[in-house]
């Protein structure tokens, strides 16, 4: 005869069938919570995923700001420097106004790849098409300061030695030959400011464009915005 166990008097099993029905249970228990946390994984998943979306679209968001203040600080120096209203030579010219400014090593990071493809994932291409120009316009915008600085240096470099100064300021007397050898820099000098301000507008403009646009995107996207936005009426350039 072989001994037989029962559980809570309701079921009697030989000894191997209890360690059979037990492995059977256990097994069914572990497929049992498997499948329930594969839904959970899934979901937590997604839920990882969407905050890293999140941080992504706010780094967008960053570098579009930050592209919009460099470029104002550059428009803001022209600006502000036309605002002197001392006679100078030569007449109705604004470049003797206005002094070259010198750029850091460190520039406005550019859309990385994960921007980007944000950026067409969430429908937003007419947002990245627009990005790229700015970005492009800003590196005219530099590289024309260079070339304004350089040939600032070598207009002066042809100049006479000043019969006056005062702080910065100076006074050169020319001869009709002198004149006529730094006129083409003058035009070459005013010709690069001029282009500059041209950017910087239609930089300005678009990317103020871009951060409505941003907003919209992201609150369409995302369910709302991601950043807010407000200008400062003393720091805005003038356009």
């Amino acid at each position: 005869m072989s001994d037989t166990f029962s559980l809570l008097g309701l079921v009697s099993l030989e000894p191997g069938s209890w360690a059979d029905w037990f492995s059977g249970s256990m097994s069914a228990l572990a497929v049992a919570v498997a499948l329930a946390a594969y839904p959970i994984s899934k979901r937590q998943k997604r839920q990882n995923d969407r905050q890293r979306e999140k941080e992504i679209g706010r780094g967008i968001g960053w570098k579009v700001l930050t592209l919009l203040n460099q470029n104002a600080d550059i428009d803001r120096h022209i600006k502000g420097s036309l605002t002197n209203r001392e006679p100078m030579y030569p007449p109705n010219m604004k470049f003797p106004l206005v002094r070259p400014l010198g750029f850091p090593d460190r520039r406005p990071q550019e859309l990385n790849q994960s921007e980007t493809d944000l950026l067409l994932k969430s429908q937003s291409a007419e947002l990245l098409m627009e990005l790229e120009l700015c970005f492009g316009r800003y590196s005219s915008i530099v590289f024309s300061m260079g070339e304004y600085r350089n040939r600032h240096e070598a207009l002066y470099e042809l100049m006479p030695p000043p019969i006056a100064n005062e702080g910065m300021r100076f006074t050169h007397k020319l001869t009709p030959e002198e004149l006529a050898r730094i006129t083409p820099y003058t035009l070459m000098l005013e010709s690069l400011l001029e282009g500059m301000m041209v950017l910087l507008d239609e930089n300005t403009s678009k990317l103020q464009q871009c951060l409505v646009q941003y907003n919209k995107d992201m609150t369409r996207y995302f369910g709302k915005a991601l950043m807010t936005f407000e200008v400062d009426p003393t720091l805005a350039p003038s356009s």
